[in-house]
């Protein structure tokens, strides 16, 4: 029961049910997102916290095939920071953050290799913008891209062994492990295990390298998937499914609007005097139009395709729905299910399409 109240406390404090939502929403929509969980200086919040990572920012391990990346050798985070902010964080290595700062007039004319569109999209975007450019100066901003790898590789350590905290790396400054081991009640043994560590690094330079400091020996990072390719593990969301069936519904609305917008004409030679008033006449709505005798004029033709148009976007718009498993009843909209027990057996069948997504 106190841990149920504690755990409810923090994810009070810290928010977390909205973290995870946009975290969900990542996931839904480009197949991963990301909560991160670690523990910061007490004066800058809750001293243990949870909170909402870009996708844009992590890469991770492809060969990983767990979900919660339990078999992964690392995990890569890529952040832009303010110059004097790293300056700040890392003193004795200011002279390596400078040699890798830009300014974000400098980041617009060229990515660099360690980042790409998704990652940098954002910062060009405001780099480039009007506002930026002419109100508060972004572009001169100076910045540098702060890499932050979580990686595992073998190292010797000490263990508990026996005892509640069994297994746990052996912590000298825990009164739990020092009293289990003073007691008797375990024994502490070194042993080399895969141990998670940690480097802070500028594109050139390292700025900082260690071991964890979570004793859990795990990554902070935590994944939430949407759905993965089999033959490569990569991500993916709903929303690659239906790009598809989209592209037709845009290509079939725009084509059905072109055709009633215009008006295609099949007429014999010499069928009017001067094509020039003729193309003027047809185009207003009220036009009047003069032919010639015994001349055949048709107008309007092919006006009847926009409909065959319309037919097919309404099958792609029926497609995507089929896709994503939100049926109408689940949508609360009026089906031809009347009864209650016949829309509690649709709603649970789009269920069932969406199930793996809240099962990971």
């Amino acid at each position: 029961e106190r841990k149920s109240q504690l755990l409810k406390y923090l994810g009070d404090v810290n928010r977390t049910p909205f973290h995870i939502s946009r975290a969900f929403g990542d996931a839904v929509k480009v197949g991963i997102g990301w909560i991160e969980d670690g523990v910061q200086e007490d004066d800058e919040g809750e001293a243990i916290y949870s909170r909402y990572e870009s996708w844009r920012n992590v890469l991770q391990d492809s060969a990983a095939t767990e979900l919660d990346m339990s078999d992964g050798r690392y995990i890569f985070r890529s952040k832009w920071t303010d110059v004097d902010v790293a300056n700040s964080m890392f003193p004795d290595r200011k002279a390596q953050i400078e040699a890798a700062a830009t300014t974000n007039l400098a980041l617009t004319r060229a990515l660099d290799a360690f980042g790409d569109d998704a990652m940098d999209s954002i910062e060009e975007d405001i780099a480039q913008s009007t506002y930026a450019t002419d109100i508060n100066g972004y572009r001169d901003r100076r910045r540098v891209r702060l890499i932050e790898c979580w990686y595992r590789m073998p190292s010797e350590d000490k263990y508990m062994k026996g005892g509640q905290f069994s297994g746990e790396i052996y912590d000298s400054k825990s009164p739990g492990h020092v009293t289990e081991f003073l007691t008797g009640q375990a024994e502490i043994v070194t042993k080399t295990k895969m141990r998670v560590h940690v480097a802070i690094m500028t594109e050139q330079d390292m700025l900082w390298q260690s071991k964890s400091p979570y004793r859990h020996n795990r990554f902070p990072l935590t994944p939430i998937w949407c759905y993965r390719r089999d033959r490569d593990n990569l991500p993916y969301g709903i929303v690659r499914q239906m790009r598809d069936p989209q592209i037709d519904i845009n290509h079939r609305a725009a084509k059905a609007l072109h055709i009633l917008n215009s008006s295609k004409v099949i007429m014999d030679e010499g069928a009017v005097d001067d094509l020039e008033t003729f193309e003027k006449e047809n185009a207003r709505a009220d036009g009047i139009i003069i032919k010639k005798q015994g001349k055949e004029l048709r107008l309007d033709v092919e006006r009847g395709l926009e409909q065959s148009h319309l037919d097919m976007m309404s099958r792609s718009i029926s497609l995507i729905q089929a896709m994503t498993g939100v049926t109408d009843e689940s949508m609360g909209k009026t089906t031809n299910a009347t009864s209650g027990r016949a829309i509690i057996a649709r709603q649970d069948q789009g269920s069932l399409a969406t199930a793996p997504i809240f099962d990971r």
